[in-house]
């Protein structure tokens, strides 16, 4: 039993995988597409992309609302979680196609914008 005074980083230290197993649990009941696990042989092949966007049900909810899919195939998946309270995490696929034949040094980047106009780069070339 941990005492109800100690401080929240305390009993998170204490509990230590307990509590995020119930922060987790609680982040994929608000946000059940957030937790997608995505199928795939091993994951040096999930980190490759395998598995990914998903094709015929081949994906599982990974949360509370699990019996949303039907997928019967499969018997890994792969799920990227966020730390510290942030746990979701969306995948999306960004293709950048470009012209020409003359050489350019520099950097591609794409800016994903979420419901709230919070922005994030992401580098896809250097």
């Amino acid at each position: 039993m941990v005492h109800p005074c100690l401080p929240p980083a305390t009993r998170d230290v204490v509990l230590c995988n307990h509590v995020f197993s119930y922060k987790v649990s609680i982040a994929a009941i608000l946000n059940p597409d957030g937790f997608m696990g995505y199928c795939a042989d091993d994951e040096d092949s999930f980190k490759k992309g395998a598995g990914f966007p998903c094709k015929n049900d081949s994906c599982s909810l990974m949360s509370f609302f699990n019996n949303r899919r039907n997928t019967t195939s499969c018997r890994k998946y792969y799920l990227i979680t966020g730390p510290h309270g942030d746990f979701a995490r969306w995948r999306y696929n960004a293709t950048v196609q470009t012209q020409g034949n003359a050489v350019t040094l520099g950097s591609i980047q794409v800016t994903l914008y979420n419901s709230s106009n919070v922005s994030h780069e992401h580098t896809i070339y250097t």
